[in-house]
């Protein structure tokens, strides 16, 4: 019978042959284990990604929030502040090509992050010239402030290569408004164009009607304590429109009828400003261009109701006409790039203050003149009244009221 230590030595021996198998199994029943784990991972994962929403990123803080929601007939903007990012909904509106999503975005410093009109409806009339709404880009120190336009139905109005609105038939349409730097910085216009209307020939203006019209003279109610009142033989009005020694002239006191309508820039005054363009560029490397022009009579009561509204109608009488009292109707007025207060002091405007009498236009609502010509200091607006008479008020130092002897008050 072995002995207990030859049956340690046996066991001994059985158990050294065994451990070879025994670390091969551990080995095998470690990698089916980790396999199985991965899988489970892997499944478990791509659950998540299907069923877990996606964290938000985190994104370069802005300095505004504007959530603009715009319908047919309304634009609304809310701005609220923020330093995160820039939440938008694209405008419900009659465009099949715009989805209703709500996006995050991060904006760049001095990136638009959304914009306002100086309105948002128009009437028009086919054969109108074409207009261009005011764009108030927020913030006002954006870097790219160029737009987009958009018509929903170019069967009613189309728009032009320089982006203006130029009415084509009879209907309503909505002009959808977007920011070249941020399309989701957005705003619609409501565009009704109604039949043509009757136009009105411009007249001539250094060389008026022989049929004229003097003013008519007030009385005195007591010729003993008042001294009458002179006539004067300069002021002549030939079919409703009011010339100051051969001046077409048009402010607070003396409108154009209604039915003025010359449909654009006045031959003269388009040519001028082509070469004024050509000059500023040669001469100073400034690119200028117009913003806004000629206006109806129906665009321009659009576009003062629309600054009421905002800012209400005493302040909206300090830097916008009423209806019939604008020179842009007139035909010889340009809003010239950026009709803002930071147009004023710029190299441009500097520019245009210095050499557009050259060219036969004046600075019409000159610094500190507010008291003679009823508007604030506009640097961007010039009205061409031809070379000769630009030069003479160039001058004199003064501005059209004063240099005409008139008021500019409403009545």
């Amino acid at each position: 019978m072995p002995s207990s230590n030859q049956k340690e030595r046996t066991l001994k021996e059985k158990m050294q042959r065994s451990l070879p198998l025994i670390i091969m199994l551990l080995a095998l029943i470690l990698v089916i284990g980790v396999t199985v784990v991965t899988c489970v991972k892997a499944i478990g994962g791509t659950s998540n990604k299907t069923t877990t929403p996606q964290q938000p990123i985190e994104v370069h803080p802005v300095t505004e929030t504007a959530i603009i929601q715009t319908t047919a007939t309304t634009t609304e903007t809310t701005k609220s502040t923020t330093t995160r990012a820039t939440t938008v909904a694209k405008p419900k509106a009659t465009f099949a090509f715009l989805a209703e999503t709500t996006t995050t975005i991060s904006l760049p410093p001095r990136t638009v992050s959304s914009m306002e009109l100086s309105f948002y409806q128009a009437v028009m009339n086919v054969g109108d010239a074409p207009i261009f709404p005011v764009v108030f880009m927020i913030p006002d120190d954006a870097l790219d402030i160029r737009i987009k336009m958009e018509s929903s139905d170019e069967a009613v109005a189309v728009i032009t290569d320089d982006n203006k609105i130029s009415p084509v038939g009879e209907g309503n349409c909505i002009i959808h408004v977007s920011a070249v730097a941020n399309p989701y910085a957005t705003a619609d216009i409501a565009i009704r164009v109604e039949g043509k209307s009757d136009s009105v020939t411009t007249p001539e203006m250094s060389t008026p009607s022989q049929t004229t019209y003097t003013t008519a003279i007030e009385l005195p109610e007591d010729p003993e304590e008042e001294e009458p009142k002179i006539e004067r033989e300069d002021i002549v009005v030939i079919n409703g429109i009011t010339y100051v020694k051969g001046i077409m002239l048009v402010n607070k006191t003396y409108p154009l009828p209604e039915t003025y309508n010359p449909a654009g820039m006045t031959p003269e005054t388009e040519q001028a400003f082509k070469e004024l363009q050509q000059a500023a560029k040669d001469e100073a490397g400034l690119n200028l261009f117009s913003h806004s022009d000629f206006r109806s009579y129906h665009t321009q009561a659009v576009v003062y109701e629309g600054y009421c509204a905002r800012d209400g109608q005493e302040e909206a009488d300090r830097y916008s006409a009423r209806a019939g009292y604008s020179e842009h109707q007139t035909g010889m007025v340009i809003d010239v790039n950026d009709p803002s207060y930071s147009f004023n002091g710029s190299p441009e405007g500097e520019w245009l203050a210095e050499n557009s009498w050259r060219f036969g236009f004046i600075v019409r609502f000159p610094e500190g003149k507010e008291e003679y010509t009823g508007y604030e200091y506009e640097a961007w607006h010039i009205r061409y009244v031809g070379k000769d008479w630009a030069k003479e008020i160039y001058d004199s130092g003064l501005c059209l009221e004063e240099f005409l002897d008139v008021k500019s008050q409403y009545p």
